[in-house]
């Protein structure tokens, strides 16, 4: 299976991306693309391809496209999200794909941790966790 995963936040070597997903997926057989944002990188690593652009002075809609214009190229069986920007481009690469990939929009980053939490006063905690 092709999956490829945009990112607009982190560097594409980032420790949750990397290893946890895409090195993951990769051991498991599938192809995997990881579209990001924040680097330059180009190439393959351990197999996992690497397909970057910079975002200085891009605005949304420009990043939008360039993700759309990218997953046309590798036309993904999945998309993996972490963050809105990449749902809507995905969204839009959609639209005009003749073979529809799947959008996981990852949440994992929603939930706060522990250590965000510890300093609150335990009956505000609830609240601060909606908050985040």
């Amino acid at each position: 299976m092709n999956i490829t995963i945009l990112n607009s936040s982190k560097k594409p070597t980032d420790d949750r991306l990397f290893f946890h997903f895409a090195h993951s997926l990769n051991k498991n057989n599938h192809k995997i693309t990881i579209i990001c944002s924040k680097s330059t990188v180009s190439g393959t690593k351990n197999g996992i391809i690497f397909n970057c652009f910079s975002d200085k002075n891009l605005s949304k809609k420009q990043k939008i496209k360039i993700f759309k214009k990218k997953l046309q190229v590798t036309k993904p069986d999945i998309i993996i999200c972490p963050k809105p920007l990449t749902v809507i481009a995905a969204h839009y690469y959609n639209k005009t794909a003749i073979n529809k990939a799947k959008i996981i929009y990852d949440i994992t980053e929603w939930y706060p941790s522990k250590k965000f939490l510890r300093h609150i006063n335990i009956v505000i905690r609830p609240w601060a966790f909606l908050y985040q």
